[in-house]
C-alpha cells in the first residue's frame, strides 16, 4: 500500500532505484524522558485511508498528486469549490439520518406534514450561495 502511495503521489520510480521508506520516527523530548513517536509520511497516509475505509469517511488530502480516494479519476483534485461541497455534503451524510428516497408524493406529503416547522426558513436566502 505504501509503494502504491508513493506511485500515486510521484510517479514509477525510475529504473534501478529503490526508494525507502521509514515505517516510523522517534524524538526525544528535551529535559525529559518522554518521546513523541510518530509514522512516516508514507505510512500515515497509508493509515488515513484504512480508517477511512472502515469508518467509510472520505480522506480529502492536500498532497499534489494524490487523488481523493473512493472518488472516481475526475476527483475534484485542485477545485477548492468542488472540495468544499464535497467536505459539506460529507458533513450532512454525518449529522443527518440515513433517508430512504421519496417519492413526489411523498415529498409533498413529508412537506405538508412539517410546514410549521419551515415556517422561518426562507429558501430564497441560498440563492446568492456560491456552490
Amino acid at each position: 500500500m505504501v509503494e502504491a502511495i508513493y506511485e500515486a503521489i510521484h510517479g514509477p520510480p525510475r529504473p534501478g532505484f529503490i526508494p525507502m521508506f521509514e515505517t516510523g520516527h522517534a524524538k526525544g523530548l528535551p529535559s525529559s524522558d518522554a518521546t513523541v513517536i510518530y509514522p512516516g509520511s508514507h505510512h500515515y497516509i497509508a493509515r488515513a485511508l484504512i480508517l477511512a475505509g472502515r469508518t467509510g469517511i472520505p480522506i480529502l488530502n492536500d498532497v499534489p498528486g494524490l487523488p481523493v480516494p473512493g472518488l472516481p479519476d475526475t476527483a475534484p483534485i485542485d477545485d477548492a469549490r468542488l472540495l468544499a461541497a464535497s467536505i459539506a455534503i460529507e458533513c450532512t451524510r454525518l449529522v443527518l439520518p440515513p433517508l430512504s428516497v421519496l417519492r413526489p408524493e411523498d415529498l409533498m406529503e413529508f412537506r405538508e406534514a412539517n410546514a410549521e416547522l419551515y415556517a422561518a426558513f426562507d429558501v430564497r436566502c441560498c440563492d446568492t450561495l456560491p456552490i
